[in-house]
């Protein structure tokens, strides 16, 4: 359904503010004739401390910059004015996804479907072996400390 940019700006900052519910946020892609600083922002709430902030993760397509911000209106929506095309917010209980057109209109899909949150802070690294495995100790790839 084609509403006006502005409208679903308001309605995707609204569901980013409700901080209880929030699954993730992706802002990617370019609008027509504007420049974006990044490629690819994500946006997750974490728990820090007892409270929930915002983890931002800037792509710049060679390095991974991630800020943790407090939930904040203002930043919020100078993000989403500053030119990115498709913008993604997930919740528990759905997800709005807002395509900006050439024209500057905004195409806004609603999707019914039950998401869960993780609030993780300090996610391990995947690795494919266990710096920690007997083999790569007895080789010397790996010592006692990892």
């Amino acid at each position: 359904m084609a509403i006006s940019l502005e409208e679903a700006i308001n309605e995707a900052c609204e569901q980013i503010l409700n901080t209880d519910s929030l699954v993730r946020v992706v802002l990617s892609g370019r609008r027509r004739n504007m420049v974006t600083e990044f490629e690819r922002i994500d946006i997750r709430p974490v728990e820090i401390k007892g409270s929930i902030a915002l983890q931002m993760s800037y792509s710049d397509g060679r390095a991974n910059t991630v800020k943790n911000l407090n939930v904040e209106e203002e930043p919020l929506l100078k993000l989403f004015t500053s030119g990115y095309a498709n913008i993604l917010v997930e919740h528990t209980s759905g997800s709005m996804s807002i395509r900006v057109t050439k024209s500057g209109d905004a195409l806004v899909h609603y999707e019914k479907k039950s998401l869960t949150r993780d609030l993780s802070h300090d996610k391990k690294k995947a690795r494919l072996l266990d710096p920690a495995d007997p083999f790569l100790l007895e080789v010397g790839i790996s010592d006692h400390k990892g």
